[in-house]
């Protein structure tokens, strides 16, 4: 039983994490203010507000990407 809880959880922690995402691209809907709203509304569920900054590092991401020195996804070599 405890196995299907967390089973659950998780999916449905990964699917709002997803859809952070999706918005902070800009991609669930045409109007802007609407995606940001969304990844506000599907980040609640994380427990950690970080669903408009994580847009920011994200671009950042894509802007920088494999870059040592710029990209806020890679780890450090430590």
């Amino acid at each position: 039983m405890l196995i299907t809880v967390y089973l659950f959880g998780a999916t449905i922690d990964h699917t709002c994490h997803i859809l952070v995402h999706e918005f902070t691209h800009l991609s669930g809907h045409s109007n802007i203010m609407v995606n940001k709203i969304f990844a506000i509304f599907c980040n609640i569920s994380l427990g950690i507000p970080a669903g408009i900054s994580f847009g920011i590092y994200h671009a950042d991401h894509h802007s920088y990407m494999g870059s040592l020195e710029k990209d806020p996804d890679l780890p450090t070599p430590f």
